[in-house]
């Protein structure tokens, strides 16, 4: 760990620190319930969702996309520093148990106690499970998936030491997917927390900007020298989508939303012929539209995390993106108290956010991850089947 975890920490450093990982939490918790639903459906069902909804899905739960993050935040605090071995065998363990009566998503797929694994991240978990390599295990895939498990380390490496910070997230990403846009999207993800968490609500959206653009450049130069070659099966430019996209969102991101939703599906399609759109489940789509919302409402946690998850689409990615840097920028203190009240395990992960924040061991009766997973994933699934006896029915 990062030595300078031990010196003193200014609260509001501390509380945007909280913010970072409470945020994308709470906003990963209040999309998930409407993932994959159509901005229209959910007009239709809620008129706007203004909280955590009930959909059949356990209200507060956080998806995959916080269990990951977790997961990459219990190696931190066991072993003081990134460790790609260590991480490959928690996402093996957790991805082997089995639940009876346990959580089935309606998107994705579970793995264990993951909650709706995506098909990058669940082949990668198997092929280590298998015996491979956790650096020869990952999937050629832009699937947003692997995005927010990389924010620990924007907290143990928040003295900005660029060269070991990139490094970690790369290797964080890079187990499960080796599409250069998902490790370019990754380090400007990570990027943007330190910024946010560093400077918080003094610094200007078009600073943000400036700031960030200088990381993801560097990045980019990092990852087609290192990462690319022929195998990979793409051409060399799409190393360059993700500085090209902040283009993108810095030329729209004060106009009408809409238009700036438009700009993003159309640059989107530009890079893949799977014809993507703004609120698609690919990086160069995910990112961008979060960065624009984050734009958008950047002086507004509520609003921002409100007008994020109903758009629908990848609501619980956008929501854990958007609701990370609205966190990193506002602090825990100023996300609102009922939806932090509502999320599941809050005090576990505000337990295990102090202790890496200031290089502390956890309490000696400590849960583990397993438990508190094991459990929610339970939970889930007990609540889903009441859902679907009482009030709705699904497939």
């Amino acid at each position: 760990m990062d030595q300078n975890n031990n010196q003193a920490i200014a609260p509001d450093l501390q509380d945007r620190l909280l913010g970072l990982l409470l945020g994308m939490a709470v906003g990963d918790a209040l999309g998930a319930p409407v993932e994959g639903w159509q901005a229209e459906e959910i007009a239709a069902k809620f008129g706007q969702v203004q909280g955590y909804v009930d959909t059949g899905f356990l209200s507060g739960c956080y998806t995959h996309h916080g269990q990951q993050a977790l997961c990459v935040m219990e190696v931190l605090l066991a072993k003081g520093q990134f460790d790609g071995a260590a991480l490959r065998d928690l996402f093996v363990e957790l991805a082997q148990i089995h639940i009876p009566g346990g959580y089935r998503p309606k998107l994705g797929r579970s793995l264990g106690v993951f909650r709706g694994a995506r098909p990058a991240f669940r082949e990668a978990v198997e092929q280590m499970a298998a015996g491979v390599a956790w650096e020869k295990a990952g999937i050629v895939s832009a699937a947003n998936d692997a995005v927010a498990r990389v924010l620990p380390l924007a907290i143990i490496h928040r003295e900005n030491k660029l060269v070991a910070f990139r490094e970690d997230v790369i290797n964080a990403v890079w187990m499960t997917h080796r599409d250069p846009r998902a490790l370019s999207v990754s380090v400007a993800f990570s990027a943007a927390l330190l910024i946010v968490a560093n400077h918080g609500a003094r610094m200007g959206i078009e600073e943000f900007f400036n700031e960030l653009r200088v990381f993801i450049e560097n990045g980019e130069d990092y990852i087609e020298k290192r990462y690319w070659s022929p195998e990979v099966g793409l051409p060399r430019q799409v190393c360059r989508q993700m500085s090209l996209a902040l283009r993108v969102v810095r030329s729209t991101y004060s106009k009408n939303l809409a238009h700036g939703l438009q700009t993003i599906t159309a640059f989107a399609r530009s890079c893949s012929s799977m014809q993507p759109h703004a609120l698609s489940p690919f990086v160069i789509a995910t990112f961008p539209t979060a960065l624009l919302l984050f734009a958008h409402y950047h002086d507004d946690p509520t609003t921002a995390l409100l007008q994020t998850v109903n758009l629908g689409g990848e609501s619980a990615a956008l929501g854990a993106i958007v609701g990370a840097l609205i966190g990193g920028r506002h602090g825990a203190a100023e996300l609102p108290r009922d939806w932090l009240a509502g999320l599941r395990h809050a005090d576990f992960m505000r337990q295990r956010a102090e202790a890496l924040i200031y290089g502390k061991a956890l309490p000696a009766d400590a849960p583990t991850l397993r438990e508190v997973e094991v459990k929610l994933t339970l939970d889930a699934g007990k609540y889903q089947k009441l859902a679907k006896d009482e009030r709705y029915q699904y497939e």
